[in-house]
């Protein structure tokens, strides 16, 4: 599974009529629904280290079966000069019934569990500007070893492939492409203090429905060609 992602991105495709350029231009002009989380998602969210063996070891179970994990992650916005706050949420979805949010500035640091999760050859991390997240986490808590920018797949890069195109894709912009929904992004909670506990739950479905619509558009992407 591995192999035929990484081959992927080297072999020409032809395009179905409904990624050609004209397509792409028709979605910017179009009202679409919104995005939202199915009531057949559920989604976990997690506050204590204790929790973690049991979810991680759920999430590896689901994950033998995809091999890719939607990865995203949050952090305070500091609107001084300075450090850049420290990640404060980490949100992972294997499948499109279940997300995790962890809430790891709670924790106080990346359980051991969650920690080899992430560090696993096993299967892809995915998701857009997932290696800048990646490379954020390992700077922002020792335990994280350089293996944690590993095995991944930006979603970004991947539409451009299967696309063709040398759009910098935004996830609202492959939302309206693919998925032909309008994925709200409210500033309001994206700057919001996400260290703050306990998460409202706007946040929680917030974060949750960003690694929803990268699996679903992944999925969407990777089933076309």
């Amino acid at each position: 599974m591995l192999e035929r992602i990484s081959r992927f991105f080297i072999m020409s495709r032809k395009l179905p009529p409904w990624m050609t350029n004209q397509a792409m231009c028709l979605t910017s002009e179009v009202d679409y629904p919104k995005i939202v989380l199915p009531k057949s998602c559920d989604v976990v969210y997690s506050h204590q280290i204790q929790d973690c063996a049991l979810l991680c070891q759920e999430i590896r179970d689901s994950v033998k079966k995809s091999r890719i994990l939607s990865l995203d992650a949050e952090w305070p916005v500091n609107f001084n000069s300075g450090s850049t706050p420290k990640i404060a949420v980490l949100q992972l979805c294997t499948t499109l019934d279940r997300a995790y949010v962890f809430h790891i500035s709670q924790m106080g640091c990346v359980p051991d569990e969650l920690k080899a999760l992430l560090e696993s050859p096993d299967f892809l991390k995915m998701g857009l500007n997932v290696k800048g997240d990646l490379w954020k986490l390992h700077r922002d808590f020792d335990n994280m070893s350089a293996k944690v920018v590993e095995h991944f797949v930006d979603l970004s890069k991947f539409a451009q492939t299967a696309l063709n195109t040398s759009e910098n894709w935004s996830l609202a912009r492959l939302c309206r492409h693919v998925l032909h929904k309008d994925l709200p992004k409210d500033a309001f909670v994206r700057q919001s203090e996400w260290d703050r506990f306990p998460l409202t739950e706007t946040q929680i479905q917030y974060a949750a429905l960003d690694v929803y619509a990268s699996l679903k558009i992944f999925m969407e992407l990777k089933s076309k060609v």
